[in-house]
């Protein structure tokens, strides 16, 4: 059996690339069916990294046309009556050209809904939009499309894998989802497989950071969307502020998604500054070094597949020191 396996993402939206690329390199350590696994890659960065990785990867590039279709295959009248004229999307050709048997999205990419030829297995993250909402929500139909998208896949689907039992419960109650075809398969932190490795650290870009390490370092890893909740530290910074307590010292990283100039003036307006430091995205390495070097990490986070990652990683008892402070 061919198996195609859908690999997307970018290093600069670390969250679910490096999910996907755990699950790439698992997927590849399952000796007796390697030969029947292809990674299918959206660009040539995604495509040279797996391929370096020894892993059997070839590239579907998303052409202009099949872009505007995509659109169009978005209206529910447009999409019956191109299937009614056979007019098919140019990643269902793809699949059938390359002889697949069956697709596993490790993520729920919308290349999912042109698989009407072919089973397919889809990763469901989380459901947050449902349960909570946040202004990520609301921008650009962003509920409608989910909505959409989860209505489609969730009964077309051949299986359907979840991080969490809660995910799976949700599923099941929300969307009347079929639990048979419902499998939990924790997510799998990519950090303890870098941190395997030799590592070499850029001390003179570390020290630049001027972090006050003689202080309790509290770090939170986190790109900036309001569903992050940034703004529970800083609350509590206000908290040891007025107690006088200034042993303590909080670091962001992350890139911004909409969050980061209010998160930059709660700030500022509470005379903060001296309290926290905020540096870009940074590597995979230089987190580790954090990890092994702070006072404790956090992760007040109200939404998304991290809780579920987090919970695992308490379970595993892994080998980074989490611990909650607040």
């Amino acid at each position: 059996m061919k198996v195609g396996i859908l690999f997307e993402g970018s290093p600069m939206n670390p969250g679910g690339f490096n999910q996907s690329l755990m699950s790439a390199l698992i997927l590849n350590e399952i000796i007796e069916f390697r030969d029947n696994f292809t990674f299918i890659t959206l660009d040539e960065s995604s495509n040279h990294l797996l391929l370096e990785k020894n892993l059997n990867a070839i590239i579907y590039k998303n052409n202009f046309f099949s872009k505007i279709l995509s659109r169009l295959y978005s209206i529910d009248y447009l999409k019956r009556l191109f299937n009614k004229l056979n007019i098919k999307h140019s990643f269902t050709k793809f699949l059938k050209k390359n002889n697949f048997e069956i697709i596993i999205f490790l993520s729920p990419h919308q290349l999912s809904l042109y698989c009407s030829d072919v089973n397919f297995v889809i990763n469901i993250w989380d459901i947050d939009h449902k349960k909570s909402s946040y202004p990520e929500h609301h921008i650009d139909n962003t509920f409608e499309k989910r909505e959409n998208f989860l209505n489609y896949v969730l009964f077309k689907s051949f299986k359907i894998i979840v991080a969490h039992e809660q995910i799976k419960n949700d599923l099941v109650k929300l969307y009347k989802c079929n639990p048979d075809k419902i499998l939990v398969q924790s997510f799998i932190s990519y950090l303890p497989y870098i941190a395997n490795k030799k590592i070499k650290q850029n001390n003179s870009k570390l020290s630049s950071y001027q972090i006050p390490f003689h202080k309790k370092i509290l770090f939170y890893p986190a790109t900036f969307w309001p569903h992050k909740n940034h703004k529970y530290i800083i609350d509590a910074a206000i908290i040891l502020k007025k107690k006088s307590i200034n042993n303590f010292h909080f670091l962001f990283c992350g890139s911004d998604r909409g969050n980061f100039d209010f998160i930059k003036n709660e700030i500022e307006k509470n005379e903060l500054n001296k309290l926290f430091t905020i540096i870009p995205f940074i590597s995979h390495e230089e987190i580790i070094f954090f990890y092994e070097n702070v006072f404790g990490v956090v992760m007040p986070t109200i939404g998304g597949p991290l809780i579920y990652l987090f919970m695992n990683l308490f379970s595993l008892k892994s080998q980074f020191f989490i611990q909650k402070i607040f």
